[in-house]
């Protein structure tokens, strides 16, 4: 009986142990959010953070590792390669990860971007045009892409800027083939302008998407981002034209309706970049009262597929090209 009494004790003891074993486990951090720093950088990373299994942790910011003044903390990269922002809530799983830091270039600027569509005979329908822009980075890569579109990074590519103040471009992959090829530049009097071209809608047809950057724009963030001093340009300035009346859009491109309204309004000449706060309209329209301005910039379309619009009293940014913004009306 003594034996017995003995052997129950032993197994409430360790039966409890165990218990208070997994209890630390859950609430003490079993497991952990290691930080990393990539190849290469100085600095510290910030310290583990415990916690328990399927728990969640605040992501820290990066604040005393040195970097190249071209580039920012980008965020935390875990083993899939999926990037979470400091700030943001990680949620671990049944193991322990390490989070890796990463640094990438910021925007310098978006390029103006015709975009002409497609007829397909073949499904009987027009397609496009598509909003597009090309990025430029500080850290010497571009990315051209359409909006709202499936593929990220439809081209990708690198760029440098040359003591004499020229461009220079590669195209590295488009639609995850590799190209390596050399982009054709061809300068304006405030431009860079370039084409990047992709297989149309229909058979043995092709899309070709013009870009316009400002020189003065890219040029002088080069130079910020990079602490040199290649020679700008003159500041060059865009003009915004008004029309009364908005254009209609027919065949992949915009012709110019009747303009049958009373009133001036003059042109506004802005530089590449600049903020200009849209104004109520100059215009009057008999049988019609005023709904809001269509602007043509190169982004005929905003994402959700209408036509790019702002009210007045709203902001626009301008572009590196000279562009119209018209009135829409309605019927009253």
């Amino acid at each position: 009986m003594k034996s017995m009494k003995k052997w129950i004790a032993s197994a409430l003891a360790v039966g409890m142990m165990s218990a208070a074993l997994a209890t630390f486990t859950a609430c003490g951090g079993g497991l952990s959010v290691s930080f990393a720093l990539p190849e290469g950088y100085t600095g510290s990373a910030p310290a583990a953070v415990k916690t328990e299994e399927y728990g969640q942790v605040t992501l820290p910011d990066l604040s005393d590792v040195k970097v190249e003044s071209y580039l920012k903390f980008a965020g935390w990269e875990d083993a899939t390669g999926k990037i979470y922002p400091a700030g943001s809530t990680f949620n671990i799983g049944s193991d322990s990860v390490t989070l890796t830091a990463v640094f990438k270039g910021y925007e310098l600027i978006t390029a103006n971007c015709e975009n002409p569509g497609t007829i397909s005979m073949s499904q009987g329908r027009f397609i496009g045009p598509t909003p597009a822009n090309t990025v430029f980075y500080s850290d010497g890569t571009w990315t051209a892409d359409a909006y709202g579109g499936a593929i990220e990074g439809h081209f990708k590519g690198t760029y440098s800027i040359t003591n004499a103040g020229d461009l220079d471009m590669i195209l590295v992959e488009q639609d995850g083939v590799v190209k390596n090829e050399k982009v054709a530049i061809t300068k304006s009097d405030r431009t860079f302008d370039f084409t990047l071209s992709h297989p149309g809608d229909s058979a043995n047809s092709m899309k070709h998407h013009k870009n316009h950057v400002s020189m003065y724009t890219l040029i002088d963030g080069w130079n910020k981002s990079h602490n040199t001093s290649i020679p700008l340009p003159e500041v060059p300035y865009f003009t915004i034209s008004f029309r009364g009346v908005a254009s209609k859009f027919m065949f992949g491109s915009f012709i110019p309706n009747p303009q049958d309204t009373v009133g001036e309004m003059a042109p506004v000449t802005l530089r590449d970049g600049e903020a200009y706060v849209l104004p109520q309209p100059a215009y009057t329209r008999e049988g019609y009262k005023f709904k809001y301005w269509q602007i043509l910039d190169g982004q005929i379309f905003q994402s959700d597929g209408e036509l790019n619009h702002l009210n007045p009293g709203e902001t626009y940014i301008m572009t590196s090209a000279d562009i119209y913004i018209e009135g829409v009306w309605e019927a009253v």
